[in-house]
């Protein structure tokens, strides 16, 4: 596996080439994914989740997809005929069983970070000025912390 100067997996690089010279951090602004399938549409980039149910390996990204195709990467809610992502599972576990909808009562959303305040289950957008992740959400964020999520 070649690997970027700093020292994470290389796929980026020239239109053309088939060896990646960067990583996502380190490529240049001309540089594409030379190592991962792309859509099958022309001239789109994006990597590919779509295909027929039953398939395994996507063919289409959301934006081409066919109307009957349905996300075959990523694992989706256990309830019958529903194509969402899970999110919640039980609280201690790490994969996600249920979406919104039809999630349990006593289930948590084990998939999204929550703020840092004890006892809080809110997605954090506050942190101070230049990070990008957030820490806190907004009752119980410090008085120099700013939202790093929204763009506003």
């Amino acid at each position: 596996m070649v690997k970027c100067q700093c020292g994470k997996r290389a796929i980026f690089n020239l239109r053309g080439q088939t060896k990646g010279r960067f990583c996502a951090e380190h490529k240049e602004p001309e540089m594409v994914d030379v190592k991962n399938k792309t859509c099958e549409a022309d001239g789109c980039e994006t990597r590919p989740n779509y295909n027929v149910r039953g398939q395994t390996k996507g063919r289409f990204c959301a934006e081409h997809k066919e109307p009957d195709m349905v996300d075959v990467k990523n694992k989706t809610c256990e309830a019958d005929g529903c194509e969402t992502l899970p999110n919640y599972n039980l609280r201690g576990q790490t994969k996600g069983r249920f979406c919104t909808e039809h999630k349990e009562p006593e289930m948590v959303d084990v998939k999204n970070k929550t703020c840092e305040a004890d006892g809080c289950e809110t997605q954090p957008v506050y942190n101070v000025r230049g990070q990008t992740k957030g820490r806190f959400c907004t009752e119980h964020k410090e008085p120099d912390m700013v939202n790093v999520k929204d763009k506003t």
